[in-house]
């Protein structure tokens, strides 16, 4: 059968509307897409801190009398954390006495005043730098009897990770400070026996105390006491001992050394004393009212 020749054009134009669409819907079906975003990932292990540097200062000689020191001991260092300065928590410190030893000295319960000292809040410095920066501790008001001899200082920072400690080792001529011996006591009081019967003898007590950062003994002598009547009691009327019934020193002539039990003062025990008797036999002819002197030296116990 044959197609007539408008019917066949007419077929010829569907099939190329056809073809256009199908063709058209395949070009627009691939949308290539010009811009994506990935996303980048990494992270930075806390690192931990360090410590260099570290150096501190020590008052050598104690103060006067029985009060504790007024000077301040510095430690001091530069902190480093890779991080940044910042990442440091807190630092801490503690000034401890050789003869102990660091591990002796490292909480706050540990602390004695005699041989460790800790400080648990130092002073962390603001700092220019991204890394590093400087950490200052002090340790106020020194007992008196801190430990004579070497001191050193360790030190902590502390971030997120934990702390990390060193002392001064990287200089060994700065690894010690030393502390000097110290002698030092005090009495009570004035040695006063009030009224005492012409030819009787009285007994006192007065006692004295280790000020120091050493075992002593005691070294006495004293003076005539002279009366506002002009008479006299000369020293060797009056005398002095460390037990009621141990033998008496007269207070005549060159020092006389009392062997004492002063020990080394203590957190426990800050000021140990010991109790003297003095005893005056007042001779006859005497009256009126009467002064002298008596001189104590504290001396190394032996």
């Amino acid at each position: 059968m044959s197609i007539s020749k408008p019917i066949l054009l007419i077929v010829i134009g569907i099939l190329v509307v056809v073809l256009f669409v199908q063709t058209t819907n395949l070009i627009t079906g691939f949308t290539i897409q010009q811009n994506r975003t990935a996303t980048t990932n990494a992270s930075a292990p806390n690192a931990n801190p360090g410590l260099t540097n570290v150096n501190f200062s020590m008052v050598a000689t104690p103060s006067a009398g029985c009060a504790n020191d007024t000077s301040t001991v510095w430690c001091w260092g530069i902190a480093i954390d890779d991080n940044g300065w910042r990442n440091i928590t807190s630092a801490n410190a503690t000034l401890w006495a050789n003869e102990i030893g660091a591990a002796a000295c490292d909480t706050a319960s540990e602390a004695n005043m005699s041989k460790c000292y800790v400080n648990t809040s130092c002073f962390v410095n603001t700092s220019s730098n991204a890394t590093a920066t400087t950490i200052n501790c002090s340790f106020k008001n020194l007992a008196n009897y801190a430990l004579n001899g070497t001191w050193n200082c360790t030190m902590w920072v502390n971030d997120s990770i934990g702390p990390s400690a060193t002392d001064n080792s990287n200089d060994a001529t700065l690894t010690t400070r030393a502390r000097s011996a110290y002698y030092a006591i005090n009495i009570n009081t004035d040695i006063y026996w009030g009224a005492v019967t012409v030819g009787s003898k009285s007994q006192i007590q007065d006692n004295v105390t280790n000020c120091g950062n050493r075992p002593i003994d005691i070294q006495v002598n004293g003076t005539n006491m002279e009366c506002d009547s002009g008479t006299t009691i000369g020293s060797q009327n009056i005398s002095i001992s460390v037990g009621s019934a141990a033998e008496n020193f007269n207070l005549t002539g060159n020092l006389q050394t009392l062997q004492t039990n002063h020990s080394i003062p203590t957190q426990e025990t800050p000021l140990p004393n010991e109790t003297t008797y003095w005893n005056l036999s007042m001779p006859r002819g005497t009256t009126g009212s009467c002064k002298g002197n008596a001189t104590f030296v504290a001396i190394e116990d032996s």
